[in-house]
């Protein structure tokens, strides 16, 4: 798809790994942090419903090496609220870690950026010759002399802030959740995705960006 018009191209929205109804692979950090406070709540919520009096007895089971007879076991009907809450405290520390791991890596990613920079667009339009279009995405061809490092670092810190920040709070062309940003062949960027439907979304966006590709030929499925 050959650029036909200059206007500035802004990308944003990458999930470096989100839902099936909300996959957690590709939550962001905050999305992380509000399911973790969820487990808790239920968790708290479970162990109030615990009653340390509400102690019974019953008759233990017969086994093939018991002594004859029967004993007696001592338990408690709500001992399994505190079985329950133990889960769901267990699914909110692993969410914090998800939060922290995606915090950690925006992080590593912006090293320099301040949040302003971290959230803004990358421009992309003036550097650009061609976007193509392939089974899993884009495939994003730079000019000559485009700083291709740089508008890289860019684009994968802008993903990162996504992440970590919610894509609600870098709303940019192109970027849609699921979708991952890697560097191919000399002077190539690619936006790939393994989800049909994010790959179609972005092919989808572009299309709004830069209109239809200039032939009829089907989406290429090059590697």
């Amino acid at each position: 798809m050959k650029l036909t018009r200059a206007n500035s191209f802004w990308l944003a929205t990458l999930v470096l790994s989100a839902c099936a109804h909300t996959s957690e692979k590709q939550l962001t950090a905050s999305e992380h942090r509000a399911e973790a406070a969820r487990h808790q709540a239920e968790a708290a919520r479970q162990e109030a419903q615990f009653d340390p009096k509400q102690t019974r007895e019953r008759l233990e089971p017969r086994t093939p090496f018991a002594e004859p007879g029967y004993g007696l076991e001592t338990y408690n009907p709500t001992a399994e609220h505190l079985n329950e809450a133990d889960r769901h405290m267990l699914r909110s520390f692993e969410h914090l870690k998800a939060a922290q791991k995606l915090e950690k890596f925006e992080d590593a990613a912006c090293v320099g950026m301040t949040v302003a920079e971290r959230s803004a667009c990358p421009v992309l339009a003036p550097h650009l010759t061609q976007v193509e279009e392939i089974a899993q995405g884009l495939r994003l061809h730079l000019k000559p002399d485009a700083p291709a490092k740089m508008i890289t670092s860019q684009m994968i810190c802008h993903l990162a802030y996504a992440n970590a920040e919610g894509f609600e709070k870098a709303p940019c062309p192109l970027y849609v959740k699921g979708i991952q940003i890697k560097a191919g062949a000399e002077r190539i960027i690619e936006l790939r995705s393994t989800d049909p439907a994010v790959a179609a979304e972005v092919r989808k966006q572009a299309r709004m960006m830069f209109g239809a590709p200039a032939s009829s030929k089907p989406v290429s499925t090059a590697q």
